[in-house]
């Protein structure tokens, strides 16, 4: 097996990314020679650009947003769950073959197996109707039997085409799609997860909430946001409220990980990673 590589990320306005970072640690963990690039490309020059990212002889790299839907028509082959979840974020080339896959599902799991009893069997308050959404709903819905789940969004047209896009791929999820105006209707349900997929408090809009004014915190349940940037107002909130608060960045480990051994074949173990990038346990 070769023991030199050639790794990357394709985005637009990624300069913030620790994927170097992370994917450094992996890679000096086994000893292994590699390199990594940020291929920033703006959407109205992606088709142009991204066949130079192909053939540069990189051997996988992570697709992250506005992208991850761009690139399956570059693709010869697509993951039966990437397929179902229509979007791809990590790419691997092996034997002039490039194939797509969805890691969303793999990182997302990861700090909840922790409270795989209390979700068990539960219901779910999500906020965003997009791709990230679709990814978090296959996987507590896959690997913790969650029975029934809330979508809010800020837009009743999307929110009506997500549902019919979720019935198509996953027709056995119980879902009700409300608008943040909507949240009163689902105030007193029994949730046992809070998840936010959209960008809202993240890197780009740390001041921004998706969360509506009268949210109501329920100490001792568990609030996951997707985004990972240091001091995520969200998350701080959450935890002053007594919610078991995670951010995005042990999901981003776990992608990491993920799509280093679908490239490489090679395994690493989490906890070692993790705290080698974030200095922390990630609770």
């Amino acid at each position: 097996m070769k023991n030199k590589f050639l790794f990357g990320v394709v985005g637009h306005h990624i300069s913030y990314s620790q994927s170097p970072q992370i994917f450094e640690v992996i890679a000096s963990a086994l000893n292994l020679e590699h390199s990594f690039v940020l291929h920033d490309i703006d959407p109205s020059t992606f088709d142009e650009q991204f066949p130079q990212v192909l053939a540069s002889g990189i051997d996988g790299f992570s697709v992250t947003i506005p992208h991850k839907n761009r690139v399956v028509k570059f693709l010869d082959r697509i993951d039966p769950v990437a397929a179902l979840l229509r979007a791809v974020n990590s790419v691997r080339i092996r034997d002039g073959q490039v194939t797509g896959f969805s890691t969303d599902g793999d990182g997302f799991a990861i700090p909840l197996e922790k409270h795989r009893e209390e979700l068990m069997g539960g219901k779910a308050l999500i906020f965003g109707a997009g791709g990230a959404a679709t990814a978090v709903i296959h996987c507590l819905h896959t690997r913790f039997g969650t029975a029934r789940f809330y979508v809010l969004g800020r837009d009743r047209e999307k929110l009506n085409r997500f549902a019919s896009s979720l019935a198509q791929g996953i027709p056995e999820v119980e879902l009700d799609t409300l608008t943040i105006s909507e949240y009163a209707a689902v105030r007193d349900e029994n949730y046992s997860i809070v998840v936010n997929c959209t960008p809202l408090g993240g890197w780009n809009h740390p001041n921004a909430t998706p969360l509506p004014g009268d949210f109501v915190w329920r100490p001792g349940r568990v609030y996951y946001d997707l985004s990972y940037n240091e001091g995520n107002k969200i998350v701080a909130q959450a935890r002053q409220r007594s919610m078991i608060a995670y951010d995005g960045s042990a999901m981003l480990v776990g992608q990491a990980l993920r799509s280093f051994h679908l490239w490489t074949g090679y395994s690493v173990a989490f906890d070692n990673v993790y705290r080698a990038v974030f200095g922390n346990s990630g609770d």
